[in-house]
Formats: structure tokens, sequence, C-alpha cells
């Protein structure tokens, strides 16, 4: 596959590592589609503005709570119905503070393992 036929799939797209990243990919043409997807559809409407301007491609938004693993399943299938391939993965979701143990370690550890499980099928998949 060529370069410019890249799909870009970025969990937590409203994160400023996030924005970023897809910044810097949009200005080196690297991707032909951006899915981002994040909990909050305000702002992940924002950056998907910003990133299909700069990028000129086609740039999806998806709302979803990823740190919630037993949404991964359901939420993939949504980003599988958008595009069945996906080149590339940007983890860029979690939390810092404010939140007790238990839900940092679900959000953290246990819903991104389940998340990056998922990607790893299917990048196994395509192959």
């Amino acid at each position: 596959m060529r370069d410019d036929q890249k799909t870009l799939l970025v969990l937590g797209a409203t994160s400023a590592v996030a924005h970023a990243y897809l910044r810097k990919a949009a200005s080196e043409g690297v991707f032909m589609r951006y899915i981002l997807v994040a909990r909050s559809e305000e702002k992940v409407k924002v950056v998907e503005q910003d990133i299909a301007a700069r990028s000129g491609v086609e740039t999806v938004s998806i709302v979803a709570e990823l740190g919630d693993a037993s949404c991964v399943a359901e939420t993939f299938a949504r980003i599988l119905n958008v595009s069945d391939q996906v080149d590339e993965c940007l983890l860029a979701y979690g939390v810092l503070e404010g939140v007790s143990a238990v839900m940092l370690l679900e959000t953290n550890l246990v819903s991104a393992v389940v998340w990056l499980e998922a990607v790893a099928t299917q990048f196994e998949w395509q192959t």
C-alpha cells in the first residue's frame, strides 16, 4: 500500500499529544483518512475540522467512552464501518489525576490493553 493511501486511527483525539501528532501528519500529507475518536463531541468536532482543513482529506470523528473496556467491541465496529483498513493507531487517552486508583487502572491499563488487542487483531487480519 502506498503511504498516501493510509488510514490513521486516533484514540483520544482531543488530547494535546494527539492534536500535535495530527497537525504534523496533516502537514506532511502522510494519510488519506483520519478517524478521530474521543468522548467529547464538541471537542472532537473542532479537531476534525482543523485536521480536515489542514490535510484536505477525509476526516471522520466518532464519539465514544474509550476508557470503558466493555465499549471497545462496539466502538471498534463503528470504526471499521468507516474504514476496514487501519494502518496506524495512536492511543492518546487516559487520566492522570482526580480519580480513584481503580478507575486509573481501568482507564489507563485495562481499556488500553483491550484497545490494542483489537487493533493488533485487525493489523494481523489485514496482512
